[in-house]
């Protein structure tokens, strides 16, 4: 059985790694992903000094979690439009690893696509 989730993982991860690498030119062609973007609903990205990201590529800081809770500021009007415009693809666009990864994987149709 463990031999079994081993197996799944690497296949999963290969997965990815395959449908990542593939879709790199989509996204040069087209400058947008292949799939739709997570970012800013299921992650974010907080930097050092607590400043809060809907995600490591763009520069707009939502918020800063030593002024306000992070709820505050994932649940402010700031943050409900960046989410808005980023279901739009009105964001900087970035193909990166952390961010497609996550896209991947909360978009299952993807998953039943490769398999």
């Amino acid at each position: 059985r463990e031999n079994d989730s081993v197996d799944l993982f690497h296949k999963t991860k290969l997965s990815f790694y395959k449908f990542y690498l593939k879709n790199i030119l989509f996204f040069i062609s087209n400058l947008h992903t292949p799939i739709p973007c997570i970012a800013g609903t299921y992650s974010a990205y907080i930097d050092p000094y607590g400043n809060v990201y809907p995600c490591t590529q763009w520069s707009l800081i939502l918020g800063n979690i030593n002024e306000r809770s992070f709820r505050e500021i994932w649940w402010c009007e700031k943050a409900k439009h960046v989410r808005i415009n980023i279901r739009k693809s009105y964001c900087p666009g970035c193909w990166t690893p952390c961010e497609a990864q996550l896209s991947w994987i909360m978009n299952l149709g993807m998953l039943r696509s490769l398999w």
